[in-house]
């Protein structure tokens, strides 16, 4: 046995660099890592240090992210001290409110001149005569952007929004803002809101600017997860075979030490570990499956209607004044009928008003609401889809589709939908479908993120004792096969004792 350790120590020491020194992974790595590592060493020429590099290299691989190149300048922070803000709680007086407005009419005077600063004067005196006007801030924060000043623009935008959540301008300024300095994610997010909110041209042309550079923002951060997976993923590897390694040499001697008249003791005890792991997969394999239990909601839902689909109008027709007015009067009848109660005389108003007037997403989202207080859900969906693709932002179709879809007991999309409504024309008819429809959505949702933790945990123990089941037959079929070598040579030196065979002659000694 010592001589073996020392074969062991005499080709550890064969492996160590110029300088006589292990290498630096050996040290930082427990028993098992630095065997493989001189393993490793002994497989490259003790002459080449480059290939010794390697090795090391491999095994203290670390990912270094590089930088994203993006498309547009940033510009430095501002760190001026804050203007002035008003003061909520002063309550505002018809005077001053007139005052503010000629404050910030001079303000838009001097911004058309180019003077910013002098605007900015106007615009804080704005704010101070009428402190709960979410205009003036956001006005004022469009003109910080002007003058390159982002962190200014979304302090005035941040106040806005404290003021008016569904300020468009707020929204839309503070994006810029964010852009400006090289918060391209935050920025499109507040940019694509402002555009929900109200449209137009500015918001587009920039979101042209940022959206491509987040997207490769998006595609490095993946990027770098992957490889940093797959460098995680080369160390579990590389420590498996390494504790394979220690595995085997611990067999070794432990084998070496051992008496060969046990070795079928030893192998009815190998075949009755292998057959112990397999039974444990097989168990692991056969686990009941996870049945989802029931999630208790709240609110009523209603069944499905399947009625015809109702008469739809031609969006490729012009549409003349006169139609356009006979639509109107038809929508004002359909109102009359509603407040009557007569919802289907109302319906057959709309379909009227709609086929005179097929390109208004006003006629559609009308008559969707009429068909939720009929509790016909599906029709109401189908008025709303039409009514979106003709003005994407209308809020009363958002609202229309939200409530037929939680009467349907659809509620994550239910959500979906009344938020988009509620940050386009805010009401208080959504905010109480939100206090119900939201709870249903977040069970929902904790829910399904339960289940899914389950099935990854029980997908992982059958890996796991898939993993125990293969190691134990590899580490029987080894001390098998060591076994027998051991066996093997034996006879074969046994054979050799007392002399040549057949006492040959010559052979003694005289």
């Amino acid at each position: 046995m010592e001589a073996k350790r020392k074969d062991v120590n005499d080709s550890v020491q064969s492996t160590r660099p110029i300088g006589g020194e292990l290498p630096q992974s050996a040290s930082k790595f427990g028993d098992c890592e630095s065997i493989y590592v001189l393993r490793k060493a002994c497989e490259v020429d003790d002459s080449d240090e480059d290939d010794m590099d390697d090795v090391e290299d491999d095994m203290d691989e670390e990912i270094v992210e590089s930088d994203v190149e993006v498309e547009g300048g940033s510009v430095e922070p501002d760190n001026d001290p804050p203007h002035r803000m008003g003061d909520l709680s002063v309550e505002v007086s018809e005077e001053n409110r007139i005052a503010a407005q000629e404050a910030k009419g001079k303000a838009v005077e001097a911004t058309s001149e180019g003077k910013y600063e002098e605007a900015i004067e106007h615009l804080t005196q704005a704010i101070l005569l009428n402190p709960a006007s979410a205009m003036m801030y956001a006005t004022r924060a469009a003109v910080y952007i002007m003058m390159k000043k982002p962190n200014a623009a979304i302090r005035d935008a941040n106040a806005a929004l404290e003021i008016n959540p569904d300020s468009a301008k707020g929204y839309k300024s503070r994006g810029m803002a964010r852009a400006m300095l090289g918060q391209w994610e935050v920025a499109a997010n507040d940019l694509h809101v402002a555009s929900n909110i109200d449209y137009d041209e500015e918001i587009s042309s920039v979101l042209k600017k940022v959206e491509p550079i987040v997207l490769k923002i998006k595609e490095h951060q993946r990027r770098y997860a992957r490889l940093r997976k797959e460098s995680e993923d080369r160390k579990s590897e590389r420590h498996a075979e390494a504790q394979k390694a220690c595995e085997g040499y611990d067999s070794n001697e432990d084998q070496d030490d051992a008496d060969e008249d046990d070795s079928d003791e030893n192998d009815i005890d190998e075949v009755e570990e292998v057959e112990e792991a397999t039974h444990k997969t097989l168990n692991a394999e056969e686990e009941e499956e996870i049945v989802e239990s029931d999630i208790e909601l709240e609110g009523e839902t209603v069944e499905p209607d399947d009625d015809p689909l109702q008469k739809m109008g031609d969006p490729s027709i012009e549409v003349n004044e006169e139609n356009r007015d006979a639509a109107q009067e038809a929508k004002r009848k359909a109102m009359e009928a509603v407040c009557e109660g007569n919802h289907e005389e109302a319906i057959e108003l709309l379909t009227q008003a709609i086929l005179l007037n097929p390109t208004s997403a006003m006629m559609y989202a009308t008559r969707a609401t009429v068909y939720i207080k009929m509790k016909k859900p599906n029709a109401a969906i189908q008025d709303a889809h039409a009514a979106l693709e003709i003005n994407p932002d209308s809020a009363k179709g958002h609202k229309s589709r939200g409530m037929a879809r939680a009467m349907l007991g659809q509620w994550e999309e239910a959500v979906k939908d009344l938020h988009v409504a509620s940050s386009i024309d805010h009401d208080e008819e959504i905010s109480a479908a939100l206090k119900k429809v939201e709870p249903n959505a977040h069970k929902i949702e904790e829910h399904r993120q339960k289940y899914d933790r389950l099935h990854k945990e029980r997908e992982e123990r059958k890996a796991e004792s898939e993993r125990k089941r293969r190691k134990a037959e590899a580490q029987a079929a080894y001390k098998k096969a060591k076994r027998q070598e051991k066996a093997s040579s034996s006879k074969r030196s046994g054979g050799m004792r007392g002399g040549f065979p057949g006492n040959m002659p010559g052979a003694g000694g005289s």
